[in-house]
């Protein structure tokens, strides 16, 4: 007798157990927060399922480092690469609203700041509009 390539029955359960959870929680939260919130915890759950599941068969291997870490790790800001898009835009405000709300007495150089920034921004858009071949590279193939 071959065993089929099926779901195999503790998974099956799990995965009711998970679906009957959901439903308890939609249940459980429609009365509670809104039939708005219970609508969006449903697919909301049964996606995480499906991460957990896709997870499972596609575990990342995350490599150790070639030698012990010396000394307690440190969270570093200025080793977050943050790009000149709109991702960068809403990292550097949310950041300055963070510090505003958190240190209300620098608000005013807070905001003394962003105007010196737009200042300057716009001083030099108009430096690159005057001189537009400046700061190219010499071999225009990046450009390409």
């Amino acid at each position: 007798m071959t065993r089929s390539a099926g779901v195999q029955l503790p998974d099956a359960m799990g995965r009711l157990a998970a679906g009957a959870i959901a439903v308890t929680v939609a249940a459980a939260a429609g009365p509670v927060l809104g039939t708005w919130l219970a609508i969006i915890a449903v697919p909301g759950a049964l996606v995480a399922v499906l991460i957990h599941g896709w997870h499972d068969r596609h575990p990342s291997d995350l490599p150790a480092p070639p030698e012990p870490l010396k000394g307690p790790l440190q969270i570093n800001i200025s080793s977050t690469d943050v790009a000149g898009n709109i991702g960068g835009l809403i990292f550097a405000v949310g950041s300055v609203l963070i510090v505003a709300v958190g240190l209300p007495s620098l608000a005013w150089f807070l905001f003394a700041a962003m105007v010196a920034a737009c200042l300057l921004a716009w001083r030099l858009v108009a430096w690159h509009a005057n001189h537009p071949g400046r700061g190219l590279p010499e071999n225009r193939i990046v450009l390409r």
